[in-house]
């Protein structure tokens, strides 16, 4: 990947435990949901910098009726620290910045332990103290619970 370069992804995910691209040591890992390669056909790569760290800044190039998509990477560790998303409003194109950090490895896979959604008129901090995978879970928490009592 090269600054100023256009580039095609190959090869897309929607999950934290599968890689973006196989084959690019700098585009890492991101959430459910996003569907790059079906949603967006070309994006540009610039650079800049985030807390003192040289970020690649992996951009959309949103067609008729999109909204861009940003994607900021750490140049030296290929981890996702950065996702900016816009949605369209009557009000206008609204920004959404979604910054993951504190990476720890869990059972070979890197994932954020910190994520910090921010818009245009508030702030949530996920901070997650362990990550188990493949943990069972008791199909009896599923159930759904008993009516409420009656409001006296």
């Amino acid at each position: 990947m090269r600054v100023g370069e256009w580039v095609a992804i190959p090869s897309v995910s929607t999950g934290f435990a599968r890689p973006v691209q196989e084959d690019s040591p700098h585009l890492s890992e991101f959430p459910e949901g996003i569907t790059l390669k079906q949603d967006f056909a070309r994006w540009r790569v610039t650079q800049t910098t985030i807390e003192d760290k040289d970020i690649y800044v992996v951009q959309s190039v949103p067609q008729a009726g999109q909204t861009p998509v940003s994607l900021y990477f750490d140049e030296e560790s290929g981890l996702l620290v950065r996702l900016l998303r816009f949605t369209d409003t009557a009000a206008g194109r609204v920004p959404t910045q979604i910054d993951f950090s504190d990476y720890r490895a869990v059972q070979g896979t890197k994932l954020p332990f910190k994520i910090t959604t921010t818009w245009t008129d508030g702030q949530s901090t996920i901070e997650l103290a362990d990550v188990q995978t493949n943990v069972a879970i008791d199909s009896a928490r599923f159930r759904q619970p008993p009516p409420a009592a009656p409001f006296k």
